[in-house]
């Protein structure tokens, strides 16, 4: 199983959001980097389950984390798309991602290591296709880049 480097501190939120049974995959800068792309992350992206009680546990996880974000509840976390910068780190909570839905992402991710705990990171093919999708929403030269170099990546590997 690869290893994932992060920051201690988002190391810690991924060990509370495990602890907490909270479902999410890695995603953006630090999954291009898992699979095998160097380049700088800006922050650590992790798409996060918005069925059942998934939206309960990332608030319980976020307060045991001793974060009070103003304004953020399950219901408002389980309505529509969602994006949350989380307080103390460089870590994001997504509830959506171009191209992938939060199934295929989880079915399909590959096993980490972070610190010890097992996570899960989008797969290559899903990250091509969440790039791609990106694409035709808007022109960012970072996922022109990602999308050659996972490419790439994936060419020479085949």
């Amino acid at each position: 199983m690869h290893k994932l480097t992060l920051h201690s501190i988002e190391a810690e939120l991924l060990g509370v959001l495990v602890h907490h049974g909270v479902r999410f995959v890695v995603v953006g800068g630090y999954a291009v980097i898992f699979h095998g792309h160097l380049r700088a992350a800006k922050d650590l992206d992790l798409f996060v389950d918005q069925a059942g009680d998934s939206p309960a546990r990332i608030v319980a996880a976020l307060q045991s984390f001793r974060l009070t974000v103003p304004g953020f509840t399950a219901e408002w976390l389980a309505e529509g798309k969602r994006q949350l910068p989380i307080p103390r780190t460089i870590a994001e909570l997504l509830t959506w991602i171009e191209g992938v839905d939060f199934a295929e992402a989880w079915d399909g991710a590959v096993p980490a290591q972070v610190n010890g705990l097992q996570v899960r990171v989008l797969s290559r093919n899903h990250l091509i296709r969440c790039k791609r999708a990106a694409l035709l929403i808007r022109d960012d030269p970072q996922d022109r880049a990602d999308l050659a170099a996972l490419d790439r990546l994936s060419r020479e590997q085949a």
